[in-house]
């Protein structure tokens, strides 16, 4: 009688923030640099959740390390799940949270050169072709005006709950 033992990794599961910053009719997006993740593609800024921070405190922090401005109370608009595989024997899977930051102080600009090679506004309604794969569903989360929320938003929003234990 043979025993065959069968390791089972678990999917790295990231919690990620992205947040829409308009400028009327436009949308500010990062192209990632070659040699990083998602290399050539245009993406919103945002990034993971660090241990013990919020949703919207991560979106806040990220929007300063990426493009240097100063979010106020951006509110959520949505999330999303994804699963990638990594490689043929690692997954990728989480949820990216999308918010929306209408109010916000300084002019977005590429603040790490080292993670993205531009920065720019582009009309939400002709987005560059070479975008993740994911925008144009997350900014479907705009109203129809495309400038504001598609409903109220909130982190009250029904289904989701924010718990912070200390």
């Amino acid at each position: 009688m043979t025993s065959e033992t069968r390791v089972i990794k678990r999917a790295r599961f990231g919690v990620v923030v992205h947040t829409i910053l308009m400028d009327g009719q436009r949308v500010y997006l990062l192209k990632r640099a070659p040699e990083v993740a998602f290399g050539g593609l245009w993406s919103l800024p945002g990034g993971y959740v660090e241990s013990g921070e919020g949703l919207a405190e991560a979106a806040i922090r990220e929007c300063f390390e990426e493009v240097g401005v100063r979010l106020a109370n951006p509110s959520l608009l949505g999330v999303m799940s994804y699963r990638s595989r990594e490689s043929e024997d690692e997954l990728s899977q989480g949820y990216n949270f999308i918010f929306l930051g209408q109010s916000f102080e300084g002019t977005p600009q590429n603040c790490e050169p080292a993670q993205f090679s531009e920065g720019g506004y582009v009309a939400v309604d002709t987005l560059p072709e070479d975008c993740v794969r994911w925008l144009p569903d997350a900014l479907g989360f705009l109203g129809p005006d495309r400038q504001t929320a598609n409903a109220q938003p909130t982190l009250n929003v029904p289904g989701l709950v924010e718990y912070v234990w200390d």
